[in-house]
């Protein structure tokens, strides 16, 4: 026999629990048959919507357990293409990055200074 699903697509800012009942997050996003839970205090990472047993506008129940949740999570949603970083062609060279640390432990130094009189 198998389980009957009620599914109905996740809605942004419902609570999402695993089939043993653990709050892992709530609904952020929606993007390619995936879904975006936001983590309080940790990485938010996608699920794909195939791992939900039911969902409406108040919760989202998953088919997996906590300790099997990290075996599902994905970095992105299917067919979504990495994220580019506007800023990865800006890196400083090893000897500006020494000069700026530099810079940065003498005014800490300075700082101290001006703390202690």
């Amino acid at each position: 026999m198998t389980a009957s699903r009620l599914y109905v697509d996740p809605t942004v800012g419902a609570p999402v629990f695993t089939r043993d009942g653990k709050k892992v997050g709530t609904v952020k996003d929606l993007a390619g048959g995936s879904f975006k839970v936001g983590v309080h205090w940790r990485r938010d990472f996608w699920l794909s919507t195939d791992e939900v047993e039911r969902a409406n506008p108040f919760a989202v129940h998953l088919l997996v357990d906590d300790n099997e949740l990290w075996a599902y999570k994905l970095e992105r949603p299917a067919g979504v293409a990495p994220e580019v970083d506007p800023h990865d062609d800006q890196l400083i060279s090893d000897q500006e990055r020494m000069l700026q640390r530099q810079r940065m432990e003498q005014e800490i130094a300075e700082a101290r200074q001006d703390l202690y009189n």
